[in-house]
């Protein structure tokens, strides 16, 4: 399994975002390879760029990156979840495959769990 999560840029992400979730990280199959700060040299505009395994996850502060993240997160295990009974391989490569991509899927989800109880505790405070 795949256990390197980009601790580094999950460390400067973490600082940005203010939210702590690294123990769910490790072996879900994600992994932070780069953060970038966008500035608009004309607006002084800024957002941030969280470079993951496919897409970026591009977000202005908490509350955007956890939605962004949710919506990451959702379309990641759909796929993951899609992925499992469609592999053209031997019974024995299919069943390790499966393995990986129900415990990726299974620790994602854990992620998505952990950002929605975070939404919520913004949206009651917020209230």
């Amino acid at each position: 399994m795949h256990s390197d999560y980009g601790e580094k840029t999950y460390l400067i992400l973490s600082k940005i975002v203010k939210l702590n979730f690294k123990s769910q990280l490790k072996d879900s199959g994600l992994e932070f390879k780069d953060i970038f700060k966008v500035v608009s040299l004309k607006s002084d505009f800024k957002y941030y760029s969280l470079i993951t395994n496919e897409d970026p996850i591009n977000f202005v502060d908490q509350i955007d990156f956890i939605e962004e993240f949710i919506s990451f997160l959702e379309k990641n295990i759909a796929y993951l979840d899609s992925q499992t009974d469609t592999l053209g391989r031997t019974e024995n490569e299919r069943f390790v495959e499966n393995d990986y991509l129900g415990h990726y899927s299974y620790k994602q989800s854990k992620i998505l769990k952990k950002m929605i109880q975070f939404q919520n505790k913004i949206k009651t405070s917020n209230s």
